[in-house]
């Protein structure tokens, strides 16, 4: 049988007494079932916390750096996730992975792109809307995860651009768009599109005269007219 690992009781101390070996070193705390210190072989020790959770699977989750972190911080960090593990039937540590492995803006924008501006627009529609992703969208949103995005996001970014009113109105649509899809590929719950309920600005219509060619082209469709 293998060797039960000892419990000591984890001060500032006794945690920088353990030597480092080959292999990391652990030692739990003999007060708080669970909690423990694991010493690498490079001198660095990491807190962490075990627990199983309500499928029965053993899980670790990882507090912090021993100097960063000091041991009673640490300790009353495990005392919380174990209180959620338990009286909650969380699973923090799966939380924290699934959190990672969540999709961000970036993703969603390079899957907008690929599967519906390429197939689904016309070449020039195709060209600024990749334009607007690259140069307006990536920049405020890229780095976050679809699903954290708020809708005061979108708003202080539509907000920004009330100088032009008609770009700010086109980012938006192609942003709602975007986060439409999201919803429909499972990136977002469905029913929270953040750029919804977002007032579009008033666009000022462009005023364009006709040219001499232009014109006279339109008398003649007038005068076929009357004539028929």
């Amino acid at each position: 049988m293998p060797k039960p690992i000892e419990a000591i009781k984890l001060t500032k101390r006794s945690i920088e007494s353990l030597k480092p070996r080959p292999a990391p070193v652990v030692r739990y705390d003999d007060r708080l079932s669970g909690f423990g210190v694991r010493v690498m072989p490079s001198g660095h020790r990491f807190y962490f916390v075990r627990y199983r959770n309500k499928h029965g699977r053993s899980r670790w989750f990882s507090i912090g750096e021993h100097g960063k972190v000091t041991a009673d911080a640490a300790r009353s960090t495990a005392q919380r996730i174990l209180q959620a593990v338990i009286v909650d039937e969380r699973d923090p540590s799966g939380e924290r992975e699934a959190f990672r492995s969540a999709p961000t803006v970036n993703d969603l924008f390079d899957r907008y792109i690929a599967e519906h501006v390429e197939r689904k627009n016309r070449p020039a529609t195709r060209r600024e809307f990749k334009r607007i992703v690259e140069r307006d969208l990536r920049p405020e949103l890229g780095r976050h995860k679809v699903d954290a995005v708020t809708r005061q996001d979108i708003d202080h970014m539509h907000s920004a651009r009330s100088a032009t009113p008609r770009q700010a109105n086109l980012i938006l649509a192609v942003c709602s768009r975007a986060f439409s899809l999201a919803e429909l590929w499972g990136m977002r719950a469905e029913g929270t599109n953040p750029c919804s309920k977002i007032e579009r600005y008033r666009e000022n219509r462009r005023e364009r005269f006709l040219s001499a060619d232009e014109l006279g082209r339109l008398g003649a469709t007038l005068r076929r007219a009357e004539s028929e």
